[in-house]
C-alpha cells in the first residue's frame, strides 16, 4: 500500500458532461498537486482523468466522475504515492496526507461552487 493513500468524494449538482472539460483542463492538476509533476496517462472523457505522478513523490492519481441519480455527479479523487529518497516517518506521512486532503477538498469545493452557480 502506498505511504500516501487518499480518497476524497464530493457531490456536485451537475452532469458528468459538464464536469469533464473542467476536470481534464491542464490547470486542475497544477491546482491539486502544485509541487508534483503529473502527466496524463488516461483521458477518460466523461469519466475523468488519470495521471502518473513524479517529483518528490511517485505513484498515480485520478479524478473519476460518476453519474449520480438524474442530475448529479460524484467526483472521486484518488491519490496513491510514495516519497522519493528518504522515507517519511509516520508523523510526516500524516502531515502530507492532511495537507493533500485539505488542498483536494478546497479545489473540489471551488469547482463545485463554480459548476453549481453556473447551472
Amino acid at each position: 500500500m502506498p505511504v500516501l493513500d487518499l480518497i476524497d468524494d464530493t457531490y456536485m449538482a451537475c452532469s458528468p458532461e459538464t464536469l469533464a472539460p473542467l476536470v481534464s483542463r491542464p490547470g486542475l492538476a497544477a491546482e491539486l498537486w502544485p509541487e508534483w509533476r503529473v502527466s496524463v496517462t488516461e483521458e477518460r472523457g466523461v469519466e475523468g482523468v488519470r495521471w502518473e505522478v513524479g517529483g518528490p513523490v511517485v505513484g498515480s492519481t485520478e479524478v473519476w466522475i460518476e453519474r449520480y441519480r438524474d442530475r448529479g455527479s460524484l467526483v472521486h479523487v484518488y491519490v496513491r504515492v510514495d516519497p522519493v529518497g528518504r522515507p517519511w516517518s509516520a508523523r510526516a506521512a500524516e502531515r502530507h496526507r492532511e495537507r493533500t486532503r485539505r488542498r483536494v477538498k478546497a479545489v473540489m469545493w471551488e469547482l463545485k461552487d463554480r459548476v453549481e452557480r453556473d447551472s
